[in-house]
C-alpha cells in the first residue's frame, strides 16, 4: 500500500468561492421595544429598590443589550484578502451567525443574476460589492 490519496472522480478539492449570508431569526422590532422597554423599566425601578439591586439590574440590561447587538448579523467586520486571481477584495463577516439561518451563494450565480429572493424584494447586500463570509462564531 502506497500512502498516495486515492483520487476520487467527480470530486473537485478546490471550494467555489461563495457569499454566506446571514438573516435574523427575529423580528427587528423586538431588539427596538427591548431597548426601550429596557430602559424605562431599569429607571423606572432605581428609585424604588436598593442602590446594590439598581446596579445589579442595569448591569444585565447592559450587557443583554450588547448581547443582542453582537448576534445581529449586520453587525460585521472588514478584512481586506487576496482572490485566487492575486487581486484585492474586502470580506465582510458578523461576529455570530446562526447556522439555521445561514445562507450559501456561489458567486458564479450573483454574477448572472440567477438568484431569486424569498420575498421577491431585491435585497441590497446582493449588490454593494463585498464578499461576506463566514460568521466568525456560528451557533
Amino acid at each position: 500500500m502506497s500512502d498516495q490519496p486515492i483520487p476520487s472522480s467527480g470530486w473537485s478539492t478546490a471550494q467555489q468561492p461563495a457569499n454566506v449570508y446571514y438573516f435574523r431569526p427575529y423580528s427587528f422590532y423586538w431588539p427596538g421595544a427591548f431597548i426601550f422597554i429596557g430602559a424605562f423599566a431599569c429607571s423606572g425601578l432605581t428609585g424604588t429598590v436598593s442602590r446594590s439591586t439598581s446596579i445589579l439590574l442595569w448591569a444585565v440590561y447592559l450587557v443583554s443589550f450588547l448581547i443582542i447587538l453582537l448576534i445581529d448579523p449586520l453587525c460585521i467586520f472588514e478584512q481586506k484578502q487576496i482572490d485566487e486571481n492575486g487581486c484585492p477584495f474586502t470580506v465582510r463577516r458578523p461576529l455570530v451567525g446562526f447556522h439555521s439561518c445561514e445562507q450559501t451563494v456561489p458567486l458564479e450565480i450573483l454574477e448572472r443574476g440567477l438568484y431569486r429572493t424569498e420575498d421577491g424584494e431585491d435585497q441590497p447586500r446582493l449588490h454593494d460589492g463585498y464578499r461576506y463570509g463566514p460568521a466568525f462564531w456560528r451557533i
